[in-house]
């Protein structure tokens, strides 16, 4: 197993952490295990969708695909994942 730490990570950071093991090996893991609360915290309270009506949708009706709250939710989302 190896560990590993930042060089540059602040010593109060460090000290409070005693040692941190990463495994890359698990067969049944998720990349996307960050996406579930992101997705709750956004959806409880609506912060997209509120954020999507303060804005002009200035597109044509007629050839809209995806609503702008929900292209707003993929690059936020994608923004909080990395």
């Amino acid at each position: 197993m190896n560990t590993w730490s930042h060089p540059q990570a602040p010593k109060a950071f460090c000290s409070a952490i005693r040692a941190v093991a990463v495994r890359f090996d698990h067969e049944r893991s998720s990349s996307d295990g960050g996406a579930v609360p992101v997705e709750a915290a956004d959806r409880a309270p609506g912060l997209t969708a509120a954020f999507a009506g303060c804005l002009r949708d200035r597109r044509q009706p007629s050839e809209v695909l995806h609503s702008l709250a929900d292209m707003l939710r993929q690059r936020i989302h994608g923004l909080a994942c990395g």
